[in-house]
């Protein structure tokens, strides 16, 4: 049997969590996050996490009593406790830089030693011609001696950026910060145990699977099925960790153990499909006997296939996977946030006078629905590419979620998304409809440069900022807000979290990074492609016979700058089309009158990256 029914008493024996989470007392309000997909666009989610993390640090520093011009009686005295994380691709990482910095005293916004910052913004690019950034267009992953063809991208990169980010304090991010104590991280417990830890959990897309079968009526055969859909979940704190998490000692930050083990798990999660390698993972077999399922009146325990090879024991290396982005699966993970508020069979209060737990969800590209009418429907080459987005959007749907997020009365959960409320003025060149500079190319555009993930970033943390003054609020007369020292905004709702410090000067938009990639990078990074696609087919071609090997090579010769052209033309065309460049683009060094994309012409003036800031950024979605 595939299931067998327990009672709530053997699930929560067996779990370790509560089946339905209490309540939190008043005066206390519970969050959890949930991070979607982003690709380089990760650099907005984690700007968006720098200011709610500054935003929580600023308002303990008030309750205090540690902020100059500011009396403590006059400031809201409710908690606000961040308990769980849960993330998609992109948004995995960003959980686990944030995980690898929560217990330090580290500085916030687009400062040196600021891990977020340094990790999404300066230290990961598609060229990487700086000391301390990592190229993903260089050789480092086939230098091994096997044939493999890991990725497009050099995905050895990340590792690098892994290995930095959770090992000793890097010397190129400045001087290490001290320790910091957040009180806010982790949902209050009992007597016995004070504080939980942070959850944190990634989905992935588990390319090798989990068998089921379940027996049915009629015949002596079983209905058997196959899970790809799948998750893990990790505990950042010191306190006791469910069964099924693996723990995280913050004081115990290092580049190898479980901290490397969980790095590796989020960047599985993060292995884009092609563009990124996939990753060989293992975990403890057990943990696939320890998944439940909610009936409509009962609560049944899921087990994996007799004989099927996944041990149900504690080995933690007793299941070993291929592991792919989780958001082919799961890229808004929304579900997993929402059962660690409030248990797999409870419910969070959802009108405003009484709501006391929500989610909230950073999504960088919350793509509008479209229906496309068919025009060539017999085609194979028109119809596979819509099948393949056809099962990846099933896979995201949620029609609960789409009616509950539009119901403006429900106030457990809540959105943050691109806004820049400049207007055109600031930036004519930019495509209408253009939030992020990292949009284009399929979301990979942010690595050409550093100016597109910086612009992104500050526009987090503004949206983030507009966010929790407008949006992030409950109604008056709600029992967990402080209500009598808070100050309403302006339909008459109570914010969640004040702002106080360095929280509340309005935070400054970077202006549009037009020309800032600059033709000499274009010229650049075409040498970098032909020579990484040079590399690939060498090693493709390795695997086949002489003969076989001979046509393919024959092929390159033809067909290898073409393939590099093409590339750089895809490139150039999208820059063009977003007012990311406002030349004709040129990458070749030997004939320059060469047209790139439509026509000769270099260069292309240095337009203004950093600073410059303006009136809006508008907030993220509100409640609902």
């Amino acid at each position: 049997m595939a299931s067998s029914k327990v009672s709530i008493e053997e699930y929560e024996d067996q779990i370790g969590r509560p089946y339905k989470r209490p309540l939190p007392p008043p005066r206390v309000f519970e969050l959890a996050i949930t991070m979607a997909g982003a690709v380089s666009a990760g650099a907005y989610s984690a700007g968006v996490f720098d200011f709610l993390i500054e935003a929580l640090d600023e308002w303990q520093k008030a309750k205090a009593g540690q902020l100059d011009g500011v009396d403590p009686a006059t400031v809201p005295q409710h908690e606000v406790r961040l308990g769980a994380i849960s993330g998609a691709s992109a948004g995995s990482v960003v959980a686990a830089i944030a995980a690898t910095c929560l217990h330090r005293d580290f500085p916030h916004g687009p400062v040196a030693g600021n891990p977020l910052y340094e990790v999404w913004v300066k230290n990961i690019d598609l060229i990487g011609d700086r000391s301390y950034a990592f190229g993903m267009l260089g050789s480092d992953d086939l230098a091994r001696a096997d044939l493999r063809v890991p990725s497009l991208l050099d995905g050895s990169a990340l590792d690098k950026l892994a290995t930095r980010a959770i090992g000793p304090w890097p010397a190129v991010w400045g001087p290490a910060p001290g320790a910091r104590l957040r009180p806010y991280l982790g949902f209050a417990a009992g007597a016995d145990q004070p504080q939980h830890p942070l959850k944190l959990i990634f989905t992935q897309t588990n390319l090798s699977g989990v068998p089921y079968a379940v027996d049915m009526r009629g015949g002596e055969a079983q209905h058997e099925m196959t899970l790809h859909a799948d998750h893990i979940r990790f505990a950042l704190g010191t306190a006791r960790p469910c069964p099924d998490e693996y723990p995280l000692d913050p004081a115990q930050l290092s580049a190898t153990g479980p901290w490397q083990d969980f790095v590796q798990h989020a960047l599985g999660s993060g292995a884009f499909p092609g563009g990124l390698p996939h990753r060989q993972l293992a975990r403890r077999g057990r943990d696939y006997y320890l998944r439940f399922l909610q009936g409509s009146n009962d609560l049944y325990r899921l087990s994996p296939k007799p004989n099927s090879g996944i041990p149900d024991n504690e080995a933690s290396d007793g299941y070993r996977y291929l592991c792919s982005d989780g958001g082919v699966m799961d890229n808004e993970p929304f579900e997993l946030a929402r059962r660690e508020l409030a248990g797999l069979g409870g419910s969070n209060p959802r009108k405003g006078d009484d709501a006391c737990r929500a989610v909230i969800m950073i999504d960088p590209f919350p793509d509008p629905a479209r229906y496309q009418a068919p025009e060539h429907g017999e085609d194979l080459f028109d119809v596979l590419p819509s099948l393949l987005s056809g099962m990846k959007d099933q896979c995201r749907y949620n029609a609960e979620a789409l009616m509950l997020a539009e119901d403006p009365s429900v106030y457990s959960r809540f959105y943050v998304a691109p806004s820049d409320s400049r207007g055109p003025a600031h930036a004519p060149t930019k495509k209408k409809g253009t939030q992020l500079a990292s949009a284009g190319l399929s979301a990979f555009a942010g690595f050409l440069h550093e100016s597109f993930r910086h612009h992104d970033f500050m526009l987090g943390r503004r949206n983030c900022q507009r966010f929790l003054e407008l949006h992030l609020a409950v109604l008056p007369g709600n029992p967990h807000v402080d209500g009598p020292r808070s100050s309403p905004i302006d339909n008459g709702e109570l914010p969640l979290i004040p702002l106080f410090g360095r929280a509340r000067p309005e935070v400054e938009l970077a202006t549009w990074p037009i020309d800032d990639f600059q033709n000499d990078r274009f010229v650049i990074l075409a040498q970098k492609l032909e020579k990484r696609f040079k590399l690939l087919s060498k090693r493709g071609l390795a695997k086949l016979d002489d003969v076989a090997r001979w046509y393919g090579k024959l092929g390159w010769m033809f067909g290898g700058a073409k393939a590099t052209e093409l590339a750089m033309k895809t490139i150039a065309r999208d820059l063009l089309d977003r007012g990311l460049i406002s030349y004709q683009a040129d990458w070749s060094k030997e004939t320059p009158a060469r047209s790139g994309v439509g026509g000769g012409g270099g260069g292309g003036g240095g337009g203004g990256g950093g600073g410059g800031g303006g009136g809006g950024g508008g907030g993220g979605g509100g409640g609902g």
